[in-house]
């Protein structure tokens, strides 16, 4: 695995699980949240981020703690990207945990 992609609720988990992957393949992690919304709580506009996540995806390696919130654009990649891939879903953290114990 060399991209990967974590969606989650808030809460669920997800950023956990990234950085439990992330220390286990050594792969960069981006949290797309910290790219969206800027220090004074206001965002960048839909443009530049959808630049930013552009210029992540067209690099080799990435894990990507994805919000629920942009679901239309996780099926678009998952569509565009996904044939031939390896994907993951898990419904609980004991799965996710199982799935990382076993790297």
């Amino acid at each position: 695995m060399k991209r990967i992609i974590v969606i989650g609720s808030p809460g669920a988990g997800k950023s956990t699980f990234a950085r439990r992957l992330r220390d286990v393949t050594g792969l960069p992690l981006y949290y797309l949240d910290m790219i969206w919304h800027l220090p004074d709580r206001t965002t960048i506009t839909e443009d530049e981020f959808d630049q930013k996540l552009m210029d992540i995806l067209k690099t080799d390696t990435w894990i990507i703690d994805f919000p629920e919130t942009k679901l239309p654009q996780i099926y678009e990649l998952l569509e565009q990207y996904g044939e031939g891939k390896e994907i993951h879903v898990f419904r609980t953290r004991e799965d996710a945990n199982k799935y990382l114990e076993s790297m």
